[in-house]
């Protein structure tokens, strides 16, 4: 069986030739060529003129443009504007409330009633609510309230003044928050008119 000659094992007994080492694209198969040049499909180039043929010769004009551009452009008069001036005192809504306003005027008046209606309300359902105190009435109070703040006034009075338990805190605390409220009563019930909740 015949061995192949590069299926050796080991170190190969003839050496490299330096000079033919293997190229780019050497063991790739070449691409396809393809016919990529321009090519006219219908209509050609016009031929090159032969040596004997003149191109057709034109006759130069001796006027001088400049000159008659400037001498035109001096002697035209400048276009005239129709502007059509517009008289506002002759509108057919002039002095006349634009419709926008009118709008916005009627939202607002819809929102006032409608405020001034849920007060009315409110306020006729507070005078249903609460009732006017009589005198006697409030000098009832006024005297009950009294003798209530006497004697929680005494009960304060007694308390050590060096407070240092908790308990004792405490105490302090809710007498001089009792006697605060029945101060703010009497307040209340000293104004001309007390109103009193049904």
């Amino acid at each position: 069986m015949a061995t192949k000659p590069a299926a050796t094992m080991g170190r190969l007994d003839v050496k490299p030739d330096p000079k033919t080492f293997l190229k780019a694209k050497e063991k790739t198969a070449p691409l396809e060529k393809t016919d990529t040049g321009f090519k006219y499909e219908t209509t050609r180039k016009p031929s090159v003129p032969s040596r004997t043929e003149f191109p057709p010769i034109v006759e130069s004009s001796s006027k001088n443009f400049l000159e008659t551009n400037k001498i035109d452009s001096a002697l035209t008069a400048p276009k005239k504007r129709h502007e059509v001036e517009v008289d506002y005192l002759r509108k057919e809504d002039f002095g006349k409330v634009p419709e926008y306003l009118t709008k916005v005027k009627e939202v607002i008046s819809e929102e006032q009633k409608a405020r001034a209606e849920a007060e009315e309300s409110a306020r006729n359902k507070n005078k249903q609510q609460f009732r006017l105190l009589s005198e006697a009435e409030k000098s009832e109070l006024l005297a009950g309230l009294k003798k209530n703040h006497d004697t929680i006034n005494a009960e304060y009075n007694t308390l050590p003044i060096a407070i240092h338990t908790l308990a004792q805190k405490q105490r302090k605390e809710s007498i001089e928050k009792q006697l605060k409220q029945i101060e703010t009563d009497m307040e209340r019930l000293s104004k001309k008119e007390v109103y009193v909740k049904l």
